[in-house]
């Protein structure tokens, strides 16, 4: 240690040295500084070793890393199971959030196994590129005073080099993940239309550009006509139909037709010479593969595809699209269809999943009605006797004769595991014509019809033929009266899965449309001669009827694991869900009833009650009431309250969850697929 200094007595003074102490006090400061840049020399020499130190640590510490002790073939499970599984914004091709491309940039022996692993860059989603607007919207003060405005030429001039960035690094994407998954077979989702994939093409003139832009919409359809006969605007360049977005993917991935084991085509054609009419017009030797198809259409009605021979002619046979003529295909997804069913050029016989959308005959019915009736849905089924899973749309049409139900032969089909029925008619009857030996899930939905009692109800007639083999039923309650409610309920004994939605769209039937049998008032819970039949509501009294109580007391679905409700009234309250979840949770030792482990509620009314903290204080107020692994989700108007051990936004939620707490009440064909 350093002497200590002379001066130290004449520190924290006001001593004014001397001169000949000036010098002497410099000599001390400068052999301090020196003692200080050899202490920090001496740390930064500490501080690299230190820095090498614990760069031994980490080096030496990966090497004993957990994951670098896991085996390739689970490495491969596991990269597998990161693929997505339903079409999102970051399972497309060209998005670097895509697992295949997050996985094969960690390190270099994922990226080795990721690359020797065609089934991971099997799954190809391409979705059509928004192409630039020769217009811009000029935004008034409301919606009716938006107007529209030529863009500058250099704008659009960036604006159309941009899209060809990226139209060719699409174009590169879909070449690397070909290449990539090598000989593997492949699961297409290809999301196009006419509309926006038409390539764009830059006029000469900058005058020429503006006029475009003022009658231009997309797809190069004129949105008005000229203000001016003697100088009328030029028409748009036309683009060659071979340099379009379409054009270039229909090209891809016809060329790889042959590997295709699953796709799924949601096509807007707007035009009779489009591309994108390739993508149906296959051969059942180019798909010597496909298995499973899924087909949206959503601009089926178009006069361009009447045109372009798509839509079935009256009196005409089926159209050709050799995509359902695969000879391997079994599954099979159609919304909505273009002909009737048993016309479509379809081995019915090969399917064993089935999901019909209603079809739309616009030759000489109004543009966009459909049909599909239960005449042609017997005969469709009576066709698919290979069945596991079905759904059907039905829709009523007084031009089409009717048929006598029930049949006096049933229709069997005895593997059917699945059967969902949505639409507006919904016939009594159906059900008793069908022999259904396997059938555990049943979905039947309506909508507009007035509510229907025991003798009338489709979904009664259901009940009544399968209700004792069902595990799984979703249906809608309104389309019930109270009494048709009850005797649905009571004849569930097996079903672990039940869901109860009110889609708002059931009818109240009039004054005029009375009968004499007696309903059920909700609002005064008592019956009443000669009133209207009024929706089925699922009341306190209602869901206190799934507690269970002595044996003597028989509550409804005694194995009941999952309940979903959907209301668009006030129906039951929070309390009452309070201590029907507390009941089922903690059964009674003397019932066989089964513990509730997931409920999913979306109520009309407002928020009362904090329902997850009151069961909160109930189980630690109580010994024998567990809510570990309990799921509690309730919705009240748009906002998602998420309960006991469930977390996340909508996306993170269950198919069926998604359907009782969403705007969209009824599976569309994506969905169920």
């Amino acid at each position: 240690m350093d002497a200590p200094s002379p001066f130290s007595p004449h520190f924290g003074t006001n001593y004014v040295p001397v001169d000949d102490e000036v010098s002497a006090i410099c000599q001390i400061i400068n052999s301090h500084r020196i003692s200080i840049d050899d202490i920090e020399k001496r740390m930064q020499e500490l501080q690299e070793r230190r820095q090498l130190h614990t760069k031994a640590i980490e080096q030496h510490s990966t090497l004993l890393s957990p994951i670098k002790r896991v085996q390739t073939d689970i490495l491969v499970s596991i990269f597998l199971a990161c693929l997505p599984q339903r079409p999102s914004p970051h399972s497309t091709i060209t998005s670097r959030l895509h697992p295949a491309l997050v996985i094969s940039h960690v390190c270099r022996c994922w990226r080795s196994i990721a690359l020797s692993l065609p089934v991971l860059w099997s799954t190809i989603h391409i979705v059509s590129l928004p192409v630039p607007r020769l217009h811009s919207k000029l935004r008034g003060p409301n919606r009716s005073s938006a107007k529209v405005g030529a863009k500058d030429p250099e704008v659009w001039k960036g604006e159309v080099a941009e899209y060809e960035k990226k139209l060719q690094m699409v174009k590169e994407a879909t070449l690397m993940w070909l290449e990539r998954s090598a000989n593997c077979l492949l699961d297409i989702t290809f999301t196009s239309d006419d509309l926006s994939s038409k390539r764009p093409t830059i006029p000469e003139k900058p005058e020429k550009l503006r006029r475009e832009a003022m009658y231009l919409c997309v797809g190069g359809l004129l949105s008005a006509q000229p203000q001016s006969p003697t100088h009328p605007p030029a028409p748009p360049s036309p683009s060659p139909v071979s340099e379009s977005f379409n054009s270039i993917m229909t090209d891809l991935l016809l060329d790889v037709s042959a590997r295709w084991k699953r796709a799924s085509l949601n096509l807007t054609i707007a035009q009779s010479n489009s591309p994108l009419l390739r993508m149906l017009r296959v051969t059942p030797d180019d798909v010597p593969q496909l298995e499973e198809v899924q087909l949206l259409l959503p601009n089926i009605s178009s006069p361009t595809l009447k045109k372009a021979g798509l839509i079935l002619q009256k009196g005409s046979p089926a159209s050709n699209v050799g995509l359902l003529e695969a000879p391997r295909l079994h599954s099979l997804s159609l919304s909505p269809t273009w002909a009737p069913a048993d016309q479509l050029p379809i081995n019915w016989l090969a399917l064993t999943e089935l999901y019909l959308g209603p079809y739309y005959l616009s030759a000489h019915l109004a543009a966009g009605h459909v049909l599909l009736n239960s005449r042609q849905a017997l005969t469709v089924l009576t066709a698919c006797r290979n069945l596991i899973r079905c759904f059907l749309t039905l829709e009523s049409n007084p031009n089409t004769p009717k048929i006598e139900l029930p049949l006096r032969r049933r229709v069997v089909l005895p593997y059917l595991i699945s059967m969902s029925i949505q639409g507006s008619y919904l016939p009594n009857g159906l059900a008793s014509s069908l022999a259904l030996p396997s059938l555990r899930k049943l979905l039947i939905l309506s909508t507009g019809l007035s509510p229907q009692n025991e003798t009338k109800s489709a979904v009664v007639d259901w009940v009544a033929n399968f209700g004792d083999m069902l595990t799984e039923m979703t249906f809608e309650h309104s389309s019930l009266t109270q009494s048709a409610l009850l005797y649905v309920l009571a004849r569930l004994p097996n079903v672990e899965t039940l869901r109860m939605v009110d889609t708002g769209t059931v009818d109240e039937i009039g004054p005029d449309q009375m009968d004499s049998e007696s309903e059920w008032n909700p609002m005064s819970q008592t019956m009443q001669r000669g009133d209207p039949p009024r929706s089925a509501v699922i009341n306190d009294s209602v869901l206190w009827k799934f507690i269970p109580g002595t044996p003597a007391m028989d509550c409804y679905c005694p194995r009941l694991r999952s309940f979903s409700c959907r209301m668009t009234e006030v129906e039951f309250t929070e309390n009452a869900l309070v201590d029907f979840i507390v009941a089922r949770r903690r059964p009674p030792t003397n019932t066989t009833a089964a513990r509730l482990e997931r409920v999913v509620v979306k109520f009309s009314k407002a928020r009362k009650m904090d329902i997850k903290k009151e069961l909160e204080s109930r189980s630690s107020n109580s010994m024998d009431l567990d809510l570990g692994h309990f799921v509690l989700v309730t919705k009240y108007g748009g906002v998602v309250a998420h309960g006991i051990d469930e977390g996340g936004d909508n996306d993170d939620l269950h198919p069926e969850d998604r359907l009782v707490l969403g705007t969209s009440w009824a599976p569309n064909c994506a969905e169920w697929w």
